[in-house]
């Protein structure tokens, strides 16, 4: 699945101190970018802005598809114990949520009754599982 991402009128930042505002930005398909910028000049928090992690201060994120996402993998990560790095990846992409998916639409598929809707519940999960890399 290919996605396109559009940031409008964006602003980040905590409480009373705004890093960026009226940032307008997009990304389409087969577009490489790169944010650089000094220590607390609003990278990370641009990121997590634009993976839906958190919440603007104004401005809009959106994606087309509607049902697109985008995978975010923090600078300081958030393993779970036990939890292997492959794993960890899989849980942070969206590919395990996928595969879970997947198999549950699968195991759909076999029952008698089995309808359109698991066989589409299954496309997306593929698609998402396949745009995740």
């Amino acid at each position: 699945m290919t996605a396109t991402l559009v940031a409008k009128g964006l602003s980040g930042g905590y409480a009373a101190r705004t890093l960026f505002d009226s940032l307008d930005l997009t990304v389409a398909p087969g577009d490489v970018i790169g944010v650089v910028g000094v220590n607390g000049a609003g990278k990370s928090t641009l990121l997590r802005l634009l993976a839906g992690v958190d919440e603007p201060l104004a401005g809009t994120v959106s994606l087309a598809p509607t049902d697109a996402f985008v995978g975010w993998l923090p600078q300081e990560h958030e393993r779970l114990d036990g939890e292997t790095v492959a794993a960890y990846i899989a849980r942070r992409t969206g590919c395990a949520e996928a595969t879970a998916t997947m198999d549950a639409a699968a195991a759909a598929l076999g029952e008698p009754d089995a309808g359109g809707a698991a066989a589409d519940a299954y496309s997306a999960a593929l698609d998402r599982w396949l745009a995740a890399g």
